[in-house]
């Protein structure tokens, strides 16, 4: 939380061959900082493009990203440098969509090693989306 009481959140939301982001900063209301979205991760030249909070596009490229690793590291690297821009980068939490849970995950939880190892073993329910999640 910064100075003003406001919070900044960092969503992802990571698909077999994509990964899409929101950087929210939350107070009083909800404000959209920037959003973005990977395509074609892992098969050639990936996409990658992000706006800001108004829909205006601030960066697309095409570069290779050989797996979800790499296009997080990417989407890290532009926040980085981004910072400046969006008054500053500290995150106070991260929340990440799976696309299965299992009956034991059906609402938010933080993770833990535990907790890890427990999603991995659900691999089999979604084959193409959780190992690149996890």
């Amino acid at each position: 939380m910064d100075d003003d009481g406001y919070t900044r959140i960092l969503t992802i939301n990571s698909g077999s061959s994509s990964l899409r982001f929101s950087l929210y900063r939350m107070g009083p209301s909800e404000m959209l900082l920037q959003s973005g979205r990977m395509a074609r991760i892992g098969l050639g030249a990936s996409e990658f493009h992000v706006e800001d909070g108004d829909g205006r596009r601030l960066m697309e490229e095409r570069a290779p990203l050989p797996d979800h690793e790499a296009a997080l590291k990417r989407v890290m690297a532009w926040l980085q440098s981004e910072a400046p821009n969006l008054d500053r980068l500290d995150l106070d939490a991260v929340g990440h969509r799976l696309v299965h849970g299992g009956t034991r995950f059906s609402r938010p939880v933080l993770i833990t090693p535990e907790v890890a190892a427990a999603l991995q073993a659900l691999t089999p329910l979604a084959p193409d989306h959780l190992p690149c999640a996890i």
